[in-house]
């Protein structure tokens, strides 16, 4: 009987203190909403992480961003450490122009590729830049059959991919490639859509408190899906959505990326107008710095992780 009394003794003591620890645990998560809703700072922010991204250490070295000049079209070239990424490669004729100046820049090798979406103005030189580099991942969007191209353009795309043994990666939302000391994060595409331009890829590339946005041709419709998805979107360059569109670079888009500075690509007197005037009227309002291919010719952004170090151009 004794023994009996010490072992229900016990059990309540285990009772309480794990009542204490329940009550410590809910007045921890009122405090934490209560918090939330008066703006005061959660735990997370006083102890300095974000609930959206883990921090990174201040990252050696510098990266480079360079908007290489392929007229009406997008071509960029991602430099970090000895790695490099490039996004897009401009029209097919454009292809000459992509390989001289990556052999300029004393590149033989491109650990990433990414092709944002079908078109040819993004699409038409990857197959012959994949030839002529060693590749190592090539990134794709995940295309519904619908909106499979079945142009030419695509077909030596994907021939290519094929004859350096290569397989694609389809960009999924969430996840994240290193790039030296760099980190490309996978925002989009987040859903299914109609219009090719919404399947296009969408990265942020961070390095320490500097990052850089690139949404290929996603219309208002795929920014919108970006701006509920509740990722991190903040970027201190921007690279403006389908050379400028109307149909793309939503004002509440444009404020939530917040961008430091600004690049455009774009070709000269296009058929399409770009960039529009009604977005150049939005820019105007976030009274950023502004950079054009078409004006400045090739473009480069360098960073040390703090802050954009250097902007330089052609032209």
């Amino acid at each position: 009987m004794a023994r009996r009394k010490k072992s229900k003794k016990l059990n309540y003591s285990m009772i309480s203190t794990a009542a204490v620890l329940l009550s410590a645990a809910i007045l921890i998560s009122i405090q934490t909403f209560t918090q939330i809703d008066m703006g005061i700072p959660t735990w997370h922010q006083i102890l300095g992480i974000s609930q959206e991204e883990t921090p990174s250490t201040q990252p050696e070295g510098e990266i480079s961003v360079h908007f290489i000049d392929v007229g009406q079209g997008d071509c960029a070239l991602i430099r970090c450490g000895d790695q490099n990424a490039l996004i897009d490669a401009g029209e097919n004729n454009q292809y000459d122009e992509v390989l001289a100046y990556l052999e300029k820049e004393g590149i033989t090798r491109l650990d990433i590729v990414i092709g944002t979406h079908g078109h040819s103005d993004h699409i038409g030189g990857l197959d012959k830049v994949i030839d002529g580099m060693e590749v190592g991942r090539v990134i794709l969007p995940d295309l519904p059959d619908k909106l499979v191209p079945t142009t030419k353009t695509y077909t030596d795309l994907l021939q290519s991919i094929a004859n350096k043994g290569l397989s694609i990666t389809a960009a999924k939302p969430g996840e994240s490639y290193s790039l030296g000391t760099a980190r490309m994060d996978i925002l989009g595409p987040i859903g299914e859509y109609d219009d090719a331009n919404d399947t296009s890829v969408v990265c942020r590339i961070v390095f320490g408190e500097v990052s850089f946005f690139f949404a290929g041709d996603a219309t208002t419709k795929a920014e919108a899906d970006l701006l509920a998805s509740g990722r991190t979107l903040k970027s201190t360059v921007l690279k403006l959505s389908h050379h400028g569109s109307h149909t793309s670079n939503s004002m509440e888009f444009l404020q939530a990326i917040d961008p430091e500075y600004i690049a455009i690509s774009v070709g000269e007197d296009t058929e399409y107008g770009h960039p529009h005037k009604e977005v150049m009227e939005r820019v105007e309002e976030l009274d950023v710095p502004v950079w054009q291919t078409v004006l400045n010719g090739n473009i480069v952004f360098t960073s040390d992780g703090k802050t954009v170090t250097d902007v330089k151009a052609d032209r």
